[in-house]
């Protein structure tokens, strides 16, 4: 199904390419290699998009189906019970869900006053220093964050948020690769939330290991890690890491410049986050030097 979609799109994308004029092609974005790179690409975006949402829709209606067969032959009073039940539950998600919409708009409306003064900050600098304006422009910007701030606690009473208390109990781990070398040995450690804790160790002492098992690369071969007082197990992987950000010795992360890089991290990032986040990189790694 998916080789003859992607067939019949790209006859007909390229049937359409045919019939506009000379002009159309003297376009900067319409030449041979953007059109033929389109055909490429486009083809296998759109099998992509309905092949692998039909697939999932399978899945799981066929998932569904079979949970509710064995339930019925399990305890078919139980199953009546979740059956009835479950409306109320999608709606609850569904609810949360507009809700965690419509509250990330108003903060991001709210934040863009903020980065749109500290952008102009930024551009005009050298007016604002002539006049001494400095604590004027931090006081505005303290005052515009009022409203976005605001709406980022009402948006945690929905979401939940992680405080960032972490505590090692007695964690042992051995990496997969070297089973006999023990590398953690009934570490205890506890971090309290807001606070920068440094790890300081020769090479090999399990400063990065204690990372990566925090945000899961790798899990313990005994003992637990709790964050805010929840086992990191129990958690939801992609929303734990969701809240974390690491800087690790390998500078280079993708083939591009540093602000490429860093823009990797937070999707729409505006250029004021992305220029405050190199300074405070490069603040960083000469404090380490």
């Amino acid at each position: 199904m998916g080789e003859t979609l992607t067939e019949r799109f790209r006859e007909a994308f390229f049937e359409k390419i045919l019939t506009f004029e000379i002009e159309w092609f003297d376009q900067e974005n319409n030449s041979s290699g953007a059109l033929c790179a389109r055909l490429a690409t486009d083809a296998v975006m759109m099998r992509t998009l309905v092949t692998d949402r039909l697939s999932l829709l399978t899945q799981a209606v066929s998932s569904a189906t079979l949970a509710v067969v064995l339930a019925f032959m399990l305890s078919w009073r139980l199953a009546l019970v979740a059956i009835a039940l479950e409306p109320g539950v999608i709606a609850a998600i569904y609810l949360r869900e507009m809700s965690m919409r419509i509250m990330s708009k108003k903060t991001l409306k709210a934040q863009s006053a903020s980065s749109a003064l500290a952008s102009e900050a930024v551009g005009n600098h050298k007016i604002i220093t002539a006049f001494g304006s400095q604590e004027k422009v931090v006081k505005l910007y303290d005052r515009s964050q009022v409203s976005s701030g605001k709406e980022s606690n009402s948006q945690s009473w929905y979401a939940g948020t992680i405080n960032g208390g972490i505590e090692f109990k007695q964690v042992y781990f051995i990496y997969p690769a070297r089973p006999k070398q023990i590398i953690l040995r009934g570490v205890d450690l506890k971090i309290e939330a807001s606070k920068i804790v440094a790890l300081v160790g020769r090479s090999g002492s399990g400063k990065a290991t204690t990372i990566r098992l925090i945000e899961r690369f790798y899990d313990t071969l005994s003992g637990s890690i709790e964050v805010d007082g929840i086992n990191i197990m129990c958690s939801n992987l992609r929303a734990s890491r969701s809240h974390i950000a690491l800087v690790s010795q390998e500078q280079t992360l993708f083939a591009g410049t540093r602000r490429d890089n860093i823009a990797y991290a937070k999707e729409k990032a505006t250029e004021v986050e992305i220029v405050v986040t190199q300074f405070w990189i490069h603040q960083i790694f000469l404090n380490i030097i």
